[in-house]
């Protein structure tokens, strides 16, 4: 039987639940760091290099490898090295994703030394649960899984977790961020972090102007806002925000087709729910069961239905394969010749008459 697949939430809660270990000084001997998240492997792995052994034990008994560099066999010979002057022995081994013999590090896992904690971050994917150094990680230390959210996932849980790093984001500076860089936590933070140097104020609030001013997206000219001019039929504006976008940055064509062929998706989405549930063939939903459903936030939902007055699903279903095809011309496929701005351009006005 396949392992559970775990989720954000699920990850989020074994990052605090090892952060506050490491707070109190409880450590395991044994630590698996995995998954497609980076800031969480890389979050955790930072505080126990800088927590379990003083800065002066460090250079003698804290040692860092990196998967490419070392092998399995290496790393279980380093870990069965005796402390000196100190309480343990760290070991930490970076991309081990890139270990060319994992399994010679097997013994060593099934029969850990008390003395040494071996800290292995194996980023990019997570190691499959089938394998057996796997369980014995699992049977003799601590795993975190590390999931990238969804975009639901985030609503509820970004804002928070940012003030719980020194960092206050307004609601539409948030919009603006996610719709730009995506669910990606490493990079969220990295910018925020960017803008909290710059500021240099704790009880400042993230703007979309700070937004636009250090991470340099703009606040008027970018996909969230043309999703909106288009969802509200509003050519002048969306045609406007477009040749904006193409004209300060290369190769955005494909992102803005994805942006709006996912706003698009999800209207088709709200129509079918509400139909079903007009006809009595659901029952009615919270809105936070809708907008997973949707796969949007739940603070637009709002929003997607006023979107979904005035586009109606055989419309939507003619768009999307306006979507498409654009897709493909943006690519070199029977594109005429056109560059970006002028495919962009015809795609938008077959939309708005589609």
């Amino acid at each position: 039987m396949a392992a559970a697949k775990v989720s954000f939430q699920e990850s989020l809660r074994q990052y605090r639940l090892i952060m506050d270990e490491i707070s109190r000084g409880v450590f395991h001997p044994l630590y698996l760091l995995t998954g497609e998240e980076s800031y969480f492997i890389d979050a955790i792995c930072n505080r126990l290099a800088n927590s379990i052994l003083s800065e002066e034990e460090r250079t003698f008994n804290q040692i860092v490898l990196y998967g490419k560099d070392t092998d399995g066999a290496t790393i279980a010979s380093y870990c069965r090295q005796v402390p000196m002057m100190g309480r343990y022995e760290v070991i930490i081994v970076k991309e081990a994703q890139q270990l060319s013999s994992l399994d010679r590090l097997l013994s060593y896992v099934k029969s850990p030394v008390a003395s040494t904690i071996l800290v292995v971050c194996y980023k990019e994917k997570t190691m499959d649960k089938r394998l057996q150094i796997y369980k014995a990680f699992l049977e003799k230390g601590v795993i975190l899984e590390s999931v990238v959210a969804r975009d639901y996932e985030l609503s509820s849980t970004l804002r928070p977790f940012l003030v719980s790093l020194g960092i206050n984001l307004s609601s539409e500076a948030e919009k603006i961020l996610l719709e730009h860089i995506g669910t990606s936590l490493s990079r969220i933070v990295q910018e925020m972090e960017k803008i909290k140097l710059a500021v240099a104020d704790e009880a400042h609030v993230v703007t979309p102007d700070d937004i636009e001013k250090y991470v340099g997206i703009s606040k008027e000219y970018n996909n969230f806002e043309l999703q909106k001019a288009v969802a509200r039929r509003d050519v002048k504006l969306a045609l406007r925000i477009m040749d904006n976008i193409l004209s300060n940055t290369k190769g955005f064509a494909g992102l803005s087709i994805k942006s709006i062929y996912d706003m698009f998706r999800s209207i088709f989405s709200y129509n079918i729910l509400m139909w079903q549930q007009s006809t009595s063939r659901r029952p009615a939903m919270r809105p936070d069961e809708m907008a997973k459903e949707m796969k949007i936030q739940p603070f637009l939902l709002r929003e997607y239905a006023e979107y979904a007055k005035l586009w109606k699903n055989q419309t939507v279903f003619r768009v999307l394969g306006i979507l498409r095809e654009y897709e493909s011309k943006t690519k070199g496929i029977n594109s005429g010749q056109k560059d970006a701005q002028a495919l962009m351009q015809e795609m938008l006005l077959k939309i708005f008459y589609a």
